[in-house]
């Protein structure tokens, strides 16, 4: 597995065309009045089943609610090491995030 980060990952997912991508890990609101639910979309445009979870310090009920209902899973700043570990390592096992 290959790691990337980017600081606009939107404009990361368009050079990740040609690789298989990896679970994505995106914070929830980004530049430009995007946010994470667009990179996570567009990740999924090429493999639907790619675990993903959102980190966000301004969940609502609304937000949460749109994550469960994408199989997105979501991690409220600040994430305590444990809860982040845990959703991860789920991730990278594909189990119960994806596959």
């Amino acid at each position: 597995m290959r790691l990337s980060r980017a600081a606009n990952p939107l404009r990361r997912l368009r050079f990740s065309r040609a690789s298989a991508l990896t679970p994505v890990l995106c914070d929830y609101s980004l530049e430009e009045q995007h946010t994470g639910f667009e990179v996570i979309a567009a990740a999924r445009r090429h493999d639907p089943a790619i675990p993903a979870a959102l980190l966000t310090g301004y969940a609502t009920k609304e937000t949460a609610d749109e994550a469960a209902a994408k199989n997105i899973a979501i991690m409220i700043k600040p994430t305590v090491t444990e809860e982040f570990l845990a959703t991860t390592s789920k991730m990278l096992k594909r189990d119960g995030y994806g596959r």
